[in-house]
């Protein structure tokens, strides 16, 4: 049961990552890999990039991060 399910979901990840968007890529890859936010998170520093596990959700959800004014 759970090799069908991986199965399925490296298909659906693999579409995703093809044709996206973004979002559905990202939250199946977190599901595929079982990695938490926080993993990618330190990952990413290591790399030399910031990113806030807020910014991370947003990005899982598909939804846009608050714009801020510009002075």
């Amino acid at each position: 049961m759970e090799k069908a399910r991986s199965e399925l979901l490296g298909r659906d990840l693999a579409h995703a990552l093809r044709t996206g968007p973004f979002s559905a890529a990202l939250h199946l890859a977190i599901e595929d890999r079982g990695i938490r936010p926080e993993e990618i998170q330190e990952r990413l520093s290591a790399a030399g990039v910031s990113v806030s596990l807020a910014t991370l959700s947003y990005w899982r959800r598909g939804a846009a991060a608050r714009s801020v004014p510009s002075p």
